[in-house]
């Protein structure tokens, strides 16, 4: 183990380090470096819903991107949540598109566990793009690999 990483794993406290370790597995956060994620772990809001709880509804503006975090979150097509169209779970993520536009959510979110998530904010990413540009490019570039991967899939399907 490198000199830097034993002194990073003495300076944080257990929570801290498996939080960062959890955000170094997600797609859109690969190739941050450990120290950047901590960086943008402070920028993260972490948000508890209990099981029944909507996340968000359809038509909603959208304005963070949710990373589950513990738990799992259903998709529905409609506010009346009676067809579930998907399910997100541990280590997945959710509202992407709202990191680019602030527009209505196309679908409703609800927890169908007790969940954590991790929330990016638009307004945090538009900063980082200001003071730590090169987590911003990073997160950039991998939600439009995210986008152009569901984006094919979804023309393939046609």
């Amino acid at each position: 183990m490198k000199l830097l990483d034993k002194f990073f794993n003495r300076v944080y406290d257990r929570e801290t380090l498996e939080k960062i370790k959890f955000l170094s597995n997600i797609h859109i956060l690969k190739g941050i470096k450990r120290r950047d994620l901590l960086y943008l772990l402070e920028d993260l809001y972490e948000k508890k819903y209990i099981k029944g709880e909507v996340i968000f509804l359809k038509g909603d503006i959208g304005r963070a991107l949710f990373i589950v975090y513990r738990g799992k979150i259903g998709l529905y097509n409609s506010n009346d949540m009676k067809n579930l169209v998907a399910e997100v779970n541990e280590g997945d993520f959710v509202g992407e598109m709202a990191l680019l536009e602030e527009m209505p959510r196309t679908m409703c979110a609800v927890a169908l566990q007790d969940s954590v998530v991790f929330m990016l904010y638009k307004v945090n990413l538009e900063d980082m793009i200001k003071t730590k540009p090169k987590i911003a490019s990073i997160i950039s570039y991998n939600l439009a690999c995210v986008l152009s991967a569901r984006l094919r899939a979804l023309l393939e399907d046609e």
